[in-house]
């Protein structure tokens, strides 16, 4: 059997058969015996992979802003969703009574 990957490479798989010839052969090899499922257990990586979790994760929100505002912030690159939420914090510590809820 054989499988095409997306760049066009054609790639052999074994048969059932040539599976098992080769691990029949691999079981009489001591130099080239196959893992036990607890050594595979120990080959597991320890270190985790990717960043570290947030002690305070920021939450997904939807808003609907301007166009030209929302423009603004990413014309200036990578960082524009940072920048916007230092421009929210500054406002919001400058204007504690904006963020009161008033009634209507």
């Amino acid at each position: 059997m054989s499988l095409t990957t997306k760049r066009g490479r054609v790639v052999e798989m074994p048969t059932a058969a040539d599976d098992a010839d080769i691990t029949a052969a691999a079981m009489v090899d001591p130099d080239n015996a196959p893992l036990s499922d607890a050594e595979w257990q120990r080959l597991r990586p320890t270190v985790k992979r990717g960043r570290p979790r947030a002690a305070n994760p920021a939450t997904p929100v939807s808003i609907r802003l301007p166009q030209e505002l929302l423009a603004r912030y990413k014309a200036g690159g990578a960082g524009w969703q940072t920048r916007m939420v230092a421009a929210l914090e500054s406002f919001a510590s400058e204007h504690p009574e904006a963020l009161a809820s008033k009634k209507r």
